[in-house]
């Protein structure tokens, strides 16, 4: 990054977050993204996402649940970045904020496919852990 930065363009600036991102490192990924206009950061957000999403597909949960915590901060309906938010979070033991990503994606995604049902069944063990607590 130091030696080729990228170029200065939505697109750029996306590369250059994802790649901040895969290195653990968010804040600097978030300054590439705050110095693009509001409107656009969402295009960024989602290159992050493209290049993170395998990532959480390995099951990294420490790695990829920040790095789609950082695209849900810029853009907050993406599906599959809650989804993927959640099932990092639940690894983690992070229950109140798989919770919310969980209620969130269901909100938006209607397929009736594994996702939603993996959704479905995590937030029943959730719920079902809470009332063995009580």
């Amino acid at each position: 990054m130091q030696r080729d930065p990228a170029p200065s363009s939505n697109e750029g600036a996306g590369y250059a977050a994802a790649c901040y991102a895969l290195a653990g490192r968010i804040e600097q990924a978030r300054e590439v993204i705050d110095e693009l206009p509001d409107r656009n950061r969402y295009v960024a957000a989602g290159i992050v996402f493209n290049v993170g999403h395998p990532v959480a597909d390995a099951g990294d949960d420490s790695s990829a649940g920040p790095i789609m915590e950082l695209v849900i901060d810029y853009w907050p309906n993406h599906y599959m970045a809650l989804y993927h938010a959640a099932m990092a979070e639940y690894g983690l033991g992070q229950n109140d904020r798989v919770r919310k990503h969980l209620t969130e994606f269901l909100d938006l995604y209607e397929a009736n496919d594994g996702w939603r049902r993996n959704a479905t069944r995590v937030l029943a063990r959730l719920d079902a852990a809470l009332g063995e607590a009580r």
